[in-house]
């Protein structure tokens, strides 16, 4: 059926801006257009995950890969480790010439 009011919620969050230029940066970003339709059918079977009014909604299976396709992870504080991850690392490391053949 045609959806005739604009969504106020995505994932059950009506906050725009918390998936915006304000959000948090993340520690972690996976390209996951592969598997962007499989998540979307996961989404869609569980009423809890794409509720009314929810932007989720309109994507279809086409839009799932440029819409869903990339997943955002952020490192939690005060949990777990504190110490350097593997990615602090990689990004503070200095960049070696590569040798001369």
């Amino acid at each position: 059926e045609p959806v005739t009011t604009a969504p106020t919620h995505i994932l059950g969050v009506a906050d725009p801006d918390a998936f915006g230029a304000d959000a948090p940066t993340p520690s972690l970003v996976l390209d996951t257009s592969d598997f962007a339709r499989q998540k979307l059918r996961a989404l869609r079977c569980h009423n809890s995950q794409i509720r009314e009014n929810d932007a989720l909604a309109l994507v279809t299976l086409e839009t799932a890969p440029r819409l869903l396709g990339v997943e955002h992870y952020r490192r939690a504080k005060g949990r777990g480790s504190t110490g350097e991850t593997f990615l602090d690392r990689l990004t503070s490391s200095p960049v070696l010439p590569r040798p001369v053949d």
